[in-house]
């Protein structure tokens, strides 16, 4: 006879009473304290349980992780970690795991451009892959909200960064992934850069050189609902010295 499963109520995941963590999501934020509410609500209405969340927050001013930490007083399965200055996303990744507990690790924006909404779809391709990229280019994928300037970077840079990376993706930059831990594990020992645009991509990179399987899975992204968007003339920049540093790297390696 099968054992009839407990029905997991919101109110189970908020008073932590599952155990089990199996998808540990860390989220960095600067500036995000206007999404963190929905945020939260809307993992638990998606995932259910057996997940956890953990805030890692680079001193915000507008008082980002004190709304964190309110959440984790109802949410039992919220861990916040609160840094004194801008550090970088891709060292607020790292830090996160060193807390986690789950078998896969979700890395995500608090500003809706990922949506909740698309994490089982990635979370489903993870049991086959290493890494799983939430990506805007491939078939079914979606962009709301750029206009046809933003679009066209956006184009220009998965290309460049295909032609010299040859990371054989079409959405390097994406910021919305899901690794099982043994292969993020892997990564962020033999990763050495912080920010966004050198993180994403060095993870890419590695995991060539590991030769890890790395697939795609397409998301809807969805230009922030709150807040303004932290993507500007230096990011760009920033995105193009990284491919040329990572390439170089290669080369040495």
């Amino acid at each position: 006879m099968k054992k009839m499963k407990k029905k997991c109520t919101r109110q189970d995941s908020a008073r932590g009473q599952s155990s089990i963590v199996r998808t540990s999501i860390i989220v960095p934020t600067y500036e995000e304290a206007d999404n963190l509410h929905k945020l939260v609500y809307d993992l638990h209405d998606v995932l259910k349980e057996n997940f956890e969340i953990t805030i890692v927050d680079d001193n915000s001013p507008d008082g980002t992780a004190e709304v964190a930490e309110k959440l984790s007083k109802t949410y039992k399965n919220i861990n916040v970690i609160r840094r004194p200055f801008k550090m970088g996303i891709g060292s607020a990744i790292k830090e996160g795991f060193k807390v986690s507990k789950g078998d896969f690790i979700v890395q995500m924006d608090a500003d809706f451009s990922h949506s909740p909404h698309d994490l089982p779809k990635l979370l489903h391709e993870a049991e086959h892959a290493d890494v799983v990229l939430g990506s805007r280019r491939v078939a079914g994928g979606r962009i709301i909200g750029w206009n046809l300037h933003r679009n066209m970077v956006h184009l220009g840079a998965n290309v460049l960064s295909r032609m010299i990376l040859q990371l054989g993706v079409r959405d390097a930059t994406s910021g919305f992934k899901v690794y099982r831990r043994d292969a993020f594990l892997a990564l962020a020992s033999m990763s050495n850069f912080n920010s966004f645009a050198d993180f994403d991509q060095e993870c890419l990179c590695i995991a060539k050189k590991l030769k890890l399987r790395v697939v795609e899975a397409p998301i809807t992204f969805v230009d922030r609902i709150e807040g303004k968007s932290k993507l500007d003339l230096m990011d760009i920049i920033s995105f193009v010295k990284a491919i040329l540093k990572l390439k170089i790297h290669s080369l040495k390696s």
